[in-house]
Formats: structure tokens, sequence, C-alpha cells
């Protein structure tokens, strides 16, 4: 018999996932457009890089609460998937890169 409440939450917290996963890659691809900008400026090894890195910080913390958010979608759609019979999700193994570069310091 199919457990339909688990098949919909699965559903659920799969998009959920996808979608935070889409929103941290998108903060991502601006802090490295915010890098790649300041490296081209530079002419020389010895002119000072002007890089804002109040944004730089900000967009890597954005980056890492939606993929800590996006792991804690996995962590439900995988519960339901275990209820319902779908396969279960993967996150990738960069998920502790995040926590030291944040906490690092």
């Amino acid at each position: 018999m199919e457990n339909y409440e688990a098949i919909g939450r699965y559903i659920s917290f799969k998009e959920k996932a996808l979608g935070l996963a889409t929103t941290r890659n998108n903060f991502l691809k601006d802090l490295v457009h915010l890098v790649r900008m300041s490296l081209d400026a530079e002419t020389s090894p010895m002119i000072a890089v002007s890089l804002d890195f109040a944004k730089a910080e900000e967009l890597l913390e954005k980056a890492a609460n939606a993929h800590y958010a996006m792991s804690r979608a996995v962590v439900e759609a995988n519960a339901a998937a275990d209820a319902c019979g779908h396969p279960r999700l993967v996150v990738g193994k960069c998920a502790g890169l995040f926590h030291k570069i944040l906490y690092s310091r």
C-alpha cells in the first residue's frame, strides 16, 4: 500500500532542497564574480586588490545559510524516502567547507 503522505513530504522537501541548492549556488557565483572582478582589475602584483570584503563575507554567509537549510530539507526528504520507498538524496562533500570558512576565524 502506498504511503501518500510520505510521498507528499518527500516531493515537498526534495523540491525545497533543490531550490535552496540553486540559491546557494547563485550566492557562490556572485561571490566568484566579485572576486574575479577585483583580480581582473589588478595590473601588477604590487598593486593592492580592491575587494569589498564585507560584501564577500555577506555572500559567503548567505551561501552557507542556504546550504545548511538545504541540508535540513535533505534530512526531512530522506526520512520520508525511507517511509515511501523513494531514493534517498545525497549532499556533496563540501558541507564542512562552509563551516571551516565561516567559523575558523
